[in-house]
């Protein structure tokens, strides 16, 4: 689903920003090679779940907490190393 949004946004994103100029290619070769790319990249970047429970453990912070009717579970850090959490609201017990 995540792999779905993000091509469709690099897609909105790579559209709004065409320059115009003659290409040897068509416009959806041209926006599939940048989608790949761009997803190649981010995939480069994003960490598997084995990886974040290690660099949790490391860190001696929590991978997944649930608090208050919400879970909360780690998903990477930002470019200064902070850890990025999802959290989902009104868990039912």
């Amino acid at each position: 689903m995540k792999t779905i949004l993000l091509k469709l946004a690099l897609l909105s994103v790579y559209s709004c920003a065409q320059t115009g100029k003659p290409h040897s290619k068509t416009g959806s070769e041209i926006s599939q090679d940048t989608t790949d790319i761009l997803l190649q990249r981010q995939q480069k970047r994003t960490m598997t779940t084995d990886q974040l429970k290690a660099e949790a453990k490391k860190r001696d912070i929590p991978y997944r907490k649930e608090t208050g009717g919400k879970i909360y579970e780690l998903q990477g850090f930002d470019k200064n190393g902070n850890p990025l959490y999802y959290s989902t609201g009104d868990v039912q017990k």
